[in-house]
């Protein structure tokens, strides 16, 4: 009689976690994303190549545009030398559910959508150098509370530890609407 209770509670359990997971997940859409047209402003904060525990902290800018099926954007930051400096132009597209920046698939890990507010965090794992040493790097993508945060995190080859590179925290500014 044991063996037929925990067998009906595994059974329920089961079909619980079923109801749960096996909902229909959000999709993402081109148009899910319009909210990130416009400037941001907030900073860069970057550890520097050469010794890899110098923090710096620059402010920076986030530009989007939406040009037909994709959105491209560009950030900059301000050197303390008062240099600005222009990264290439980005594009960001939306297709079957897939997040593409630049060509690459970005794994969609989580996505919400609430009343207006949408909530996710993307990332993308590639093998290449940092710097000039060979590493693993993940770019983790996360937007929440209108808050967009670009993290690089870097594990060098025959390290066990990643540590964080830089990270571009924004917010969109309020004028630009």
């Amino acid at each position: 009689m044991k063996i037929i209770s925990r067998c009906a509670v595994l059974i329920l359990f089961i079909i619980s976690l079923n109801s749960i997971y096996g909902q229909k997940a959000e999709k993402l859409t081109l148009d899910d994303l319009s909210f990130l047209v416009g400037e941001w402003n907030g900073y860069l904060e970057q550890l520097e190549y050469e010794d890899d525990s110098t923090v710096i902290k620059l402010p920076s800018e986030l530009d989007f545009e939406r040009k037909k099926e994709k959105y491209e954007y560009v950030f900059s930051y301000t050197q303390p030398n008062g240099n600005k400096i222009y990264n290439i132009k980005n594009t960001l597209v939306v297709k079957k559910n897939k997040l593409l920046i630049n060509n690459e698939e970005w794994k969609i890990k989580i996505f919400t959508r609430e009343n207006d507010s949408i909530s996710f965090h993307a990332s993308l794992q590639v093998k290449e150098n940092d710097g000039d040493k060979p590493a693993v790097i993940v770019y983790n993508l996360t937007l929440e509370n209108k808050l967009l945060t670009m993290r690089k995190m870097v594990k060098y080859k025959g390290e066990d530890e990643f540590f964080v590179r830089s990270s571009y925290v924004m917010s969109k500014n309020i004028s630009n609407n």
